[in-house]
């Protein structure tokens, strides 16, 4: 009998909408979402999206950086209390005219927003929350061509990463670096290679980024070719390198891109 209960309870609890993980939100999935104007639990399910979207209560309480898709940026923040009668949260440009309030999800003090943004624009931003000016940063947004879009169909390769980089030039400078190996790459044909700075950002294949996107075009375009990323160097707060040193490039022998290849 226990047993049986037990099963009941699993299946009504699967059977529950938003009893699974949902999809993670997107810019645009969390303008529909709160254009949708959920209330009671639904409202909370989404509170908890929007927390696991940016990151938790902790950056949220800090004012977050936007999440960026193309043109539509979506804001959030979680403030525990406001002082009484203060118009909710809200972004604010500080030299361009951008406002937009933000809208209170569930029960919490969680807020969020999403504006589609023109081709372009460009500005520095900040929250304010009654007498407070939270996060902010610089923002830029750009419709993407549509060569840089991901092609379907095209095979993907895979990334590995390789043992860290030290310069034997520059001393405590060192870099996280990875090889990207098409598919279609085969060891016993030539294949060139191309090294991206700073390229540590553009591991994940979901990034919207400029950089990830061009990183993957890249991929996409010229299946013969390796493709190197590199992080900025890591060094020690003491070593004052020169300017050349921060931007040393990472050099890789065509020996060392085979090895990763095997």
């Amino acid at each position: 009998m226990k047993l049986l209960t037990l099963v009941v309870a699993v299946v009504l609890f699967c059977a529950v909408p938003g009893a699974q993980d949902a999809p993670m939100l997107t810019p645009t999935s969390l303008e529909a979402a709160l254009a949708a104007k959920p209330d009671g639990v639904e409202a909370e399910r989404l509170a908890d999206r929007i927390r696991t979207y940016f990151g938790g209560s902790e950056l949220l309480a800090k004012g977050p950086a936007p999440e960026i898709d193309e043109l539509t940026v979506a804001w959030a923040l979680e403030v525990r209390q406001l002082p009484p009668n203060a118009p909710p949260p809200r972004v604010v440009s500080d030299v361009v005219h951008f406002t937009m309030p933000l809208t209170k999800v569930g029960s919490s003090g969680l807020y969020a927003g999403v504006s589609t943004l023109s081709h372009g624009s460009a500005f520095s931003w900040h929250y304010e929350a009654g007498d407070r000016r939270l996060g902010g940063g610089q923002l830029e947004v750009y419709e993407i061509h549509p060569d840089s879009r991901e092609k379907p169909g095209v095979p993907k390769g895979t990334t590995k990463q390789m043992p860290a980089w030290e310069s034997k030039i520059f001393s405590g400078t060192r870099r996280d670096w990875w090889v990207y190996v098409p598919a279609q790459y085969k060891p016993e044909s030539p294949a060139a290679v191309m090294v991206f700075q700073d390229g540590n950002s553009y591991r994940d294949s979901r990034s919207t980024t400029t950089g990830s996107r061009a990183f993957r075009r890249a991929a996409e375009s010229a299946p013969w070719r390796l493709l190197i990323r590199s992080s900025a160097e890591i060094r020690p707060r003491r070593n004052r390198a020169s300017r050349a040193s921060r931007h040393a490039a990472l050099v890789v022998s065509p020996e060392c891109a085979r090895t990763a290849c095997s």
